[in-house]
């Protein structure tokens, strides 16, 4: 298919993903399912496993090449800020505050001790569902301004990017039909769908 290097992006997003995302989004996507389940016992363990991946996403975006961050520290400054989570914070607050848009810290060392609370004393506390909603809120606020994608693996774009990327897409179609299958002047979807299933390069199966 005759694909410009801009329409490529179109079909590359899909599966355009950060291989270092891959341990905070498993342990957030594994917080959001318990969420889901709504019992004391579920609600204990999403709130530990929301925060557990808020703070390796804090650590791993320290801990990413300066290419990537733009930041100069050395090896063992990384690993001392990496040390608790109150240095996390407290670094990011002071020197990366953009990556917490629409993001305050206090909530999250707030939430950090409610964690604390229930995995070092345990029995018999619970916490809150709109709690913990709130804290998973924040996660994937955190998620996306790290590492500028969702949960899921999918790129963030704005909604002028998408429609761009979508009529690009469009074009393309347009002219892989005028130009490879011969169809001319091409007006609606229905045009286009038809010459692919006449021309047999997509089926109903």
């Amino acid at each position: 298919m005759l694909l410009l290097k801009k329409e490529n992006e179109i079909l590359n997003i899909l599966n355009k993903s950060k291989p270092w995302t891959t341990g905070p989004s498993e342990l957030l996507r594994h917080g959001l399912k318990h969420i889901k389940e709504n019992t004391p016992f579920d609600l204990r363990i999403a709130m530990i496993s929301i925060d557990n991946s808020i703070e390796i996403m804090l650590k791993t975006y320290i801990l990413l090449p300066k290419r990537i961050t733009g930041s100069y520290l050395k090896r063992k400054q990384k690993n001392d800020i990496c040390n608790s989570f109150s240095s996390l914070l407290s670094y990011f607050y002071k020197n990366v505050m953009e990556k917490f848009s629409e993001i305050d810290p206090n909530e999250i060392e707030w939430y950090h001790r409610i964690r604390n609370a229930l995995y070092h004393e345990g029995n018999g506390i619970t916490v809150e569902l709109k709690k913990v909603e709130e804290y998973a809120c924040i996660a994937k606020k955190l998620f996306k301004n790290l590492f500028e994608t969702t949960v899921n693996g999918i790129p963030m774009v704005s909604l002028e990017e998408f429609f761009s990327y979508w009529v690009n897409l469009i074009n393309t179609f347009i002219r892989y039909c005028e130009i490879k299958l011969k169809l001319k002047n091409p007006t609606s979807f229905e045009d286009l769908f038809k010459c692919f299933f006449d021309h047999e390069l997509i089926t109903n199966r």
